[in-house]
């Protein structure tokens, strides 16, 4: 199953959005970009809701939750209204809290017997907050065949922990995991188009690599690729990311102290990139032939009459795969809490939320105020429906603050390092010791 073609609504959406990111698309885009799949009709709606017989039902659908989202008026509340037959004000109790106060704040209310019924996926809670018992395994309360879990069980599977099932994904997000470039630029110098090469399957690092040369001939500029967390996507393009977990939750060096990070050593030791990723000039006053974007970075192009050519990274040549970074977004149940159920069925409806009509319209509004073309939606879509597409969740760093910072640290000096100007062992040397001391409690 293609999981990219199945997830189209979510796929599309950029991380701006969930914060809660060429003119001329192809023929094979007959479709508008907001035509999203119907899973589901009223009929399945019912049987969405419905949680096994095993399970004690709450006698009351009322929720309480923690967290820095606005829940009230949300398309998930209103539908979770709609399954219980109750007016949605009446339906919960929100604490809004800092991310800095989240950790200390939950863990007092567990500890007081008063644990909220739902909270945020945050970046640290896998697996370092599972592994300290702070969530509910929803294993029996949540029916993985109901069809809007359809396209997710793979990312459901994901996150099993211990053989048990803690956080079903309701979006998931594959953005930026794109180069954009301009146009324009390339006709007027004669600079082989990207858009073309990919189409014909002929866009690979070492295409790129071309391009860029002729890019400095004309320009005589180094920043060939410029924009945040470069080091990030190209990690991911390659199927890896820094820390990978493994089935226990363990935790490891991926790919820093590998034989891959030696060929990649040699792509960051050329490429000189900058930190300042809503800045646009670099592209606009031609220093940059390339800048890692999502959708809200192409918008500010479009709005500066850029005329904008969008690629992916290329692809991992030992795969024959383009990677797409994917981040998964959604709700946990804190453990303790009073009415699981009713929670686990929030978590349903936010997934049918944002897969039919009303996440479809919301997206619809979001992409206009970025100021998108419907021409560039559509190729994005085409980009990220592609067969040659594959998901990588890339969740952060998932650690704590002090080993978060180590890898955060380890990436930005990535995306500015040049001509071998940075000395990687010692961030080596951090970021082990940090991973063995979270896999001692983990």
């Amino acid at each position: 199953m293609n999981i990219i073609r199945n997830i189209l609504a979510a796929a599309l959406c950029c991380a701006v959005l969930l914060g809660c990111g060429c003119s001329g698309a192809p023929s094979a885009v007959n479709s508008s970009i907001y035509e999203t799949t119907a899973y589901f009709d009223e009929s399945h709606v019912a049987s969405a809701f419905e949680i096994p017989d095993s399970v004690n039902k709450s006698a009351s659908p009322h929720l309480t939750y923690l967290g820095c989202r606005e829940i009230e008026g949300s398309p998930a509340l209103e539908m979770y209204a709609k399954s219980v037959n109750v007016d949605a004000a009446s339906l919960i109790t929100i604490e809004h809290i800092s991310d800095d106060a989240y950790e200390a704040r939950l863990s007092e209310l567990i500890s007081s017997d008063l644990s909220p019924d739902l909270t945020d996926k945050r970046e640290n809670s896998f697996p370092l907050l599972m592994s300290r018992n702070m969530y509910e395994d929803l294993t029996s309360y949540m029916d993985i065949s109901a069809p809007q879990w359809d396209s997710f069980r793979e990312y459901v599977d994901h996150y099993t922990f211990k053989g048990s099932r803690y956080f079903y994904p309701t979006s998931i997000t594959v953005s930026p995991q794109l180069l954009a470039y301009d146009k324009m630029t390339f006709v007027q110098y004669n600079i082989p188009d990207p858009e073309k090469l990919w189409k014909n399957g002929e866009w690979t690092w070492e295409s790129l690599d071309e391009c860029t040369k002729l890019f400095r001939a004309a320009f005589d500029t180094v920043n060939d690729i410029y924009g945040a967390d470069i080091a990030d996507n190209v990690f991911a393009t390659m199927d890896n990311s820094p820390v990978r977990r493994d089935e226990t939750g363990k935790l490891s060096n991926n790919c820093l102290n590998g034989a891959l990070f030696a060929e990649l050593e040699d792509f960051f030791a050329h490429f000189s990139c900058n930190q300042e990723n809503q800045n646009i000039s670099a592209i606009t006053d031609s220093s940059a032939v390339f800048m890692s974007a999502d959708e809200s970075i192409i918008g500010k192009l479009r709005q500066a009459e850029i005329n904008v050519g969008i690629v992916p990274y290329p692809e991992c040549s030992e795969i024959g795969k383009y990677t797409v970074k994917a981040v998964s977004d959604g709700f946990l149940v804190p453990k303790g809490a009073k009415n699981i159920t009713g929670a686990a069925s929030f978590i349903n409806s936010s997934r049918l939320a944002d897969a039919g009509e009303d996440g479809r319209k919301f997206r619809e509004k979001q992409m206009r105020k970025l100021g998108l073309l419907r021409s560039d939606a559509e190729w994005i879509e085409f980009i990220r429906e592609s067969d040659k597409m594959e998901p990588l969740i890339v969740d952060g760093q998932c650690l704590d603050s002090e080993a978060n910072a180590a890898i955060s640290e380890l990436l930005t000096a990535l995306d500015s390092m040049y001509y071998g100007g940075y000395a990687l062992q010692n961030d080596l040397s951090v970021i082990d010791r940090d991973l063995e001391r979270i896999n001692a409690v983990i």
